[in-house]
């Protein structure tokens, strides 16, 4: 049996696929849910500069009126208050639905790929599945994969989010000046590609620890199952297997935390190119409230506006590098469901040869070959391979 290889992006496109067909309401709902409450910090941004300019002009006339009176009679100022208010409270309403629509999601889902994997392992006819050590490597990392897979709703939406995030938050620093989505975006570019390149030595040495982490399963077993354990107890093996299960854990730490710290020694260096763009444009902006370009409003709508982009990329990061990772961990999930049988595969061979012979035999009756020459040809094809033809053979004379 060959397992078929699949790449992260065909293994990202067959889970997407089959969340879609799983929880096609579900998803709509979340994505209206999340394009409202990624529209709305952009909205709340702009209401507070709003807020700010008119208070600002307000305190610079010298007025003496009473604060709630003044605000009632200043319209503008009065319809951002309430905007401002009714905003937070969608914002808030939509993220306490969106955790309850979350848990829903990823309960259908875990259901429907446990049961598409439990039936492909409880139908498949080769035994070979629990004897070959590629295919039970294959059987841990599907075990690990299906764990991975709920996620994939989680960091869609959050993907999502970031993009609705994102759009309206760029919008509004262009107004401020065209080049600064320029320097934001082309500073925390790199810090993604290196966190990415990274994830995938991980799940490398993840995949090749495969067989250790079988190994540290099997000694799990034995000590906290119930078969061994009056022979544990009797022969006093607990040391002995606690420090094999160590070292196999150990072995596995290792091998992950050296490559961890050397890609969070590159992120970090690569972060701090992405605080440089942030700086920047908060400098220029600073600089043009000092000298009367910008208002005060300006800069609390840039300082909003940082803080925006900074969440719609840490979800474009997070969500696309977590994406990637899910991709790389449900790929033997698919690879497990496309495996197909070696003997089903020699069975159809060894039907398609018998049919072959059958064909002979009705060509050599066809020409007129005696009855004892037959029954002795029968003989001699037909005794070791008759369970394996498909259908009843029946030799009369002619």
């Amino acid at each position: 049996m060959q397992i078929i290889e699949i790449s992260p992006f065909q293994a990202f496109r067959r889970s997407v696929t089959t969340v879609m067909q799983v929880v096609p309401k579900e998803l709509r709902y979340v994505a209206i849910l999340t394009l409202l409450g990624g529209a709305g910090p952009a909205i709340a941004i702009w209401l507070n500069k709003t807020i700010i300019d008119e208070i600002t002009r307000l305190l610079s006339t010298g007025t003496t009126q009473n604060a709630i009176a003044l605000i009632l009679a200043q319209p503008l100022l009065l319809s951002s208050l309430a905007g401002s208010l009714l905003v937070n409270l969608v914002s808030d309403a939509i993220a306490n639905i969106n955790s309850f629509v979350y848990t829903s999601l990823r309960d259908r889902i875990t259901g429907f790929i446990q049961g598409q994997v439990i039936e492909k392992v409880a139908t498949f006819e080769d035994i070979a599945l629990f004897e070959t050590p590629d295919l039970l490597n294959l059987l841990q990392l599907t075990e690990k994969g299906m764990q991975r897979l709920p996620e994939l709703c989680v960091r869609l939406v959050m993907m999502l989010e970031g993009i609705f995030i994102f759009i309206p938050a760029i919008l509004l620093s262009v107004s401020l000046a065209w080049w600064i989505p320029l320097i934001l975006f082309s500073c925390v570019t790199p810090a993604m590609y290196v966190e990415r390149k990274y994830r995938k030595q991980v799940w490398r040495v993840e995949k090749t620890q495969a067989s250790v982490l079988r190994e540290m399963n099997l000694y799990k077993t034995v000590l906290t199952g119930e078969i061994y354990a009056k022979e544990i107890r009797l022969f006093s093996l607990q040391p002995l297997l606690l420090e094999r299960w160590h070292g196999l854990y150990r072995t596995i730490f290792r091998a992950m935390e050296q490559i961890r710290r050397r890609g969070t020694t590159a992120v970090i260096s690569w972060s701090l190119l992405s605080g440089l763009g942030f700086a920047l444009p908060y400098l220029y902006v600073v600089q043009g409230v000092l000298g009367g370009t910008h208002t005060l409003g300006d800069l609390a709508l840039y300082t909003g506006v940082i803080l925006e982009v900074r969440r719609s990329l840490d979800n474009f990061m997070s969500g696309g590098s977590e994406l990637y990772d899910i991709a790389l961990a449900t790929t033997p999930i698919f690879q497990l469901l496309e495996l197909e049988p070696q003997l089903s595969v020699l069975n159809q061979r060894h039907g398609e040869k018998s049919r072959n012979r059958l064909l002979t035999i009705r060509t050599f009756k066809e020409m007129g070959i005696g009855k004892l020459y037959q029954v002795k040809h029968c003989r001699q094809v037909f005794a070791s391979k008759i369970y394996l033809l498909p259908i009843p053979i029946v030799i009369t004379p002619s």
